[in-house]
């Protein structure tokens, strides 16, 4: 009971000063966006979420560790449940991780990682944890950048070709999302009873960071008070939404005990189990793993018929595809005649345009390796990519750069362009890159970020480089495309 009250009164205290938290404003209900979820989100203005918290001794943070997770499910099950013979994940309708649709598992991530170290003192907290909230909210933004192509929230380019780059890259992207999360979300202090970090304030954080150029592709709702649904559709939308690939953020309070009790964290995956005893009685359990943000575990979903908790879900609005430089199996040679491939459901044509390998400062080793387009050549003067699909885009997103600062292109010399057809092979110009006031980076590190909305009935777009005094031996007038994200009707 004293943790209640201390709880109770770091709350009011807290929520007294107006300056400690962010300017109220009212937390409109979702329900009228088309979402998949239903979730008890009710017009509230902030003041009303805290005094409510408040009420009912809501301070969402553990910063202990859990001892009783499951960890091994067959253990659990022949501890537990001995008197049934069980059987693990028979089919692919019986087991299902987010990585089977995008290109991996979200990571564990834990408030003392150097890259949260960093990112917590740059956002300016001085307090002494981060909470859990913001930690599995960053979690998720880790997720979403790296596995599920959502590219446009890094701060540079990662290079795939070099494991020690690769980690270099990861770590410096994690730390600029994680900076902006963390200063944005910043959550309620306890001390040592842990970080206050209310679930309005994820879901706002989260929406704000993923505004600028993924508004139309993804919507982020949730639980603000805890769900009163029933086990059967909690373990329901859990299922689903890691069967469209995103993991979900479960928020649970002091009642739902000891082991997930007071704490957020990351479901990204389901296995259902099947069971008979000795009399032929058969049953089934399902299991959900879990980043608990101290280390990866199993939660028996039985526990969500009692369980005070809350969801957050991540629910892409269209259907889209990406793809990295490594994705397209282009050869190292640039081709002078136009040849034809497919990457994912997209025909590629090509010309001028190889996988290249980029060299260190001493000109001597390989250090990564980009798609390129070259214009500027003797007999060249056109390089281009083109996607042709048998759907209509909606929009697409591109990282691309000139290749150094001594491409040959400027806006009297040549053009850099995204064009877009339609079924009748009518173009439009999306973006002119090249221009008297503008142009991409030269720095394929830290590529320039491009977002294409499309008119309706197209089928096909390309990036055009074009060099009107084409010459020389060297492959000049390179444009290097690096992540392509395409988001179809």
């Amino acid at each position: 009971m004293k943790k209640f009250l201390t709880v109770s009164m770091i709350i009011v205290l807290l929520c007294a000063n107006c300056s400690i938290l962010a300017t109220a404003q009212l937390v409109k209900s979702p329900l009228q966006d088309n979402l998949t979820y239903d979730v008890n989100a009710p017009q509230m203005t902030e003041s009303e979420l805290y005094d409510y918290y408040h009420s009912n001794n809501i301070f969402i943070t553990n910063p202990q560790p859990f001892e009783d997770a499951i960890v091994n499910i067959s253990s659990y099950l022949n501890t537990n449940f001995s008197e049934y013979n069980w059987s693990s994940p028979q089919t692919s309708d019986d087991i299902g991780y987010v990585s089977d649709v995008y290109r991996g598992n979200p990571e564990d991530i834990d408030e003392y990682a150097s890259f949260m170290q960093t990112a917590k003192q740059n956002a300016g907290i001085t307090y002494k944890y981060i909470g859990c909230g913001a930690i599995a909210l960053c979690s998720q933004l880790f997720y979403l950048s790296e596995q599920a192509g959502y590219t446009l929230l890094n701060s540079q380019s990662v290079n795939y070709y070099d494991n020690a780059s690769y980690m270099s890259d990861i770590e410096a992207n994690r730390t600029a999302i994680a900076t902006e999360a963390l200063a944005l979300s910043k959550g309620v202090s306890g001390g040592d009873l842990g970080t206050f970090v209310a679930p309005h304030l994820v879901i706002n954080t989260a929406k704000s960071m993923l505004s600028e150029f993924y508004a139309q592709h993804i919507q982020i709702y949730g639980d603000l008070l805890p769900s009163t649904l029933s086990i059967s559709q909690k373990r329901a939308n859990l299922i689903s939404s890691i069967d469209n690939g995103m993991p979900v953020i479960v928020w649970t309070t002091l009642l739902a005990g000891d082991d997930f009790g007071n704490h957020y964290f990351n479901v990204f995956g389901y296995e259902i189990w099947d069971g008979v005893d000795a009399q032929g009685n058969q049953i089934s359990k399902t299991f959900f793993k879990a980043n608990l943000n101290k280390k990866i575990v199993y939660i028996d979903s039985d526990v969500f018929d009692t369980l005070n908790c809350g969801f957050i879900f991540f629910q892409e609005n269209y259907q889209r595809e990406f793809y990295r430089p490594s994705d397209y199996n282009f050869p190292l040679a640039y081709n002078n005649s136009e040849s034809t491939s497919n990457v994912g459901t997209a025909n590629v044509t090509r010309l001028r345009t190889a996988y290249v390998d980029h060299y260190d400062s001493t000109n001597t080793t390989v250090d990564s390796k980009y798609i390129s387009l070259s214009a500027k050549k003797q007999g060249a003067g056109r390089a281009f990519i083109n996607y042709k699909y048998n759907k209509t885009i909606k929009l697409v997103n591109v990282e691309l750069s000139l290749w150094g600062t001594k491409e040959g292109l400027s806006y009297t010399t040549g053009s850099i362009q995204i064009i877009c057809r339609n079924a009748n092979g009518d173009v439009t110009v999306l973006q002119n890159l090249l221009t008297s006031t503008s142009r991409p980076s030269t720095n394929p590190k830290y590529p320039t970020k491009v977002q294409c909305v499309f008119p309706q009935y197209i089928i096909e777009f390309e990036i055009v480089v074009v060099s009107n005094y084409p010459g020389g031996t060297y492959n000049r007038g390179r444009v290097v495309v690096e992540s392509v994200d395409v988001v179809f009707f």
